[in-house]
């Protein structure tokens, strides 16, 4: 994972369009969840899908969710650093929820009031 900033790049902007163009590409995630204190190692895996959670498909929707699939057993859900290449990286809450093809589904979901 490159270096990373010492904050995250607002999460207010972050929409289901900034993903998007995204989807079926590179995505990694810390091993260790923040609070963790040890050494923190990273899985690289793909952005399966990015999509809305109320049924709005618009690309500015702001509740919605991105489906990651990483190799490995499933990391306990936790805030993780999710790095996307291109867009950066953000602390997430990831959650897995499945096993597919020798790897973990995971999710992480965005639910905010329209503005």
């Amino acid at each position: 994972m490159p270096d990373l900033p010492p904050s995250d790049p607002g999460h207010d902007a972050l929409s289901l369009d900034t993903f998007t163009d995204h989807v079926g590409g590179p995505v990694t995630l810390s091993q260790a969840a923040l609070e963790d204190t040890s050494p923190i190692g990273e899985v690289t895996g793909v952005l399966r899908r990015a999509g809305s959670l109320n049924g709005d498909d618009t690309a500015t929707a702001r509740s919605f969710y991105l489906e990651i699939w990483a190799p490995g057993d499933p990391l306990p859900q936790a805030t993780r650093r999710v790095h996307v290449p291109g867009l950066g990286s953000w602390s997430l809450f990831v959650c897995p929820y499945g096993t597919e093809a020798g790897g973990t589904l995971y999710e992480v979901a965005f639910s905010r009031a329209p503005v």
